[in-house]
């Protein structure tokens, strides 16, 4: 039997359920897929409504909300420091206020997070047993090497990202795995009529990516550039 079966896994995302992008879309497919395939998981999500029953609304002060913009406006700009040097940062340092002791009750074995700032403060809390999770951070948003060394466990969603970090001396439990994406499911339903729409040619090789532009394109867009033209 599968060891992960006997640990209660915790999902966490700050943005989850009142923004879109990249980083809650992980977090909510990841949990999903864990549960299909009969994991113990829970989905701890900073808004928006409770869809099944692995999920548990957090609640937290939103990085859109007027309150996070005006306290982001009157903290010195040191506050950093306290986590609070952002919109972004307070939304995950509300999140996690009200989320840890949760963690607790629930007695959850290993959390998995790509908020590193939700990462980062519940390691804090570790340091002080107030938190008893294993602590993954993926990493999604680029910090820099010296914000990653932190953490015991780290997933990178490419291979060059780990092994750039191994050049390094790295010797932490960090790896490697892909996000995932169903292209049979995200893919255009009449691919002819779509290059109708929007003025494609019908014989026109195309690639498409969508992604933060700091995410590298340029070494995308280089190698597509290098393909031959036949």
């Amino acid at each position: 039997m599968d060891v992960t079966m006997n640990y209660k896994i915790g999902i966490l995302c700050s943005g989850l359920g009142h923004v879109v992008r990249g980083n809650e879309m992980l977090a909510e497919n990841t949990a999903y897929m864990l549960h299909k395939n009969g994991v113990n998981v829970r989905l701890y999500k900073g808004g928006g409504q409770k869809k099944s029953d692995i999920e548990i609304v957090v609640g937290c002060l939103k990085r859109e909300s007027k309150a996070a913009e005006k306290l982001n406006r009157v903290f010195p700009a040191f506050f950093w420091r306290l986590g609070l040097g952002s919109k972004y940062d307070i939304e995950q340092t509300s999140f996690v206020l009200k989320l840890f002791l949760r963690l607790l009750r629930d007695k959850i074995n290993i959390v998995y997070t790509p908020d590193p700032h939700v990462a980062d403060l519940l390691r804090k809390l570790k340091i002080i047993r107030l938190c008893r999770s294993k602590i993954i951070l993926s990493h999604q948003t680029n910090e820099p090497l010296e914000y990653l060394r932190r953490f015991e466990y780290v997933q990178f969603a490419a291979p060059y990202y780990l092994d750039e970090a191994r050049k390094y001396g790295i010797k932490k439990k960090w790896f490697s795995i892909p996000n995932f994406v169903d292209t049979e499911k995200f893919k255009p339903s009449n691919e002819m009529v779509l290059r109708k729409n929007v003025n494609i040619p019908q014989d026109a090789f195309v690639v498409l990516s969508i992604s933060a532009v700091n995410k590298r394109l340029d070494y995308l867009i280089e190698e597509i550039a290098a393909l031959p033209e036949d």
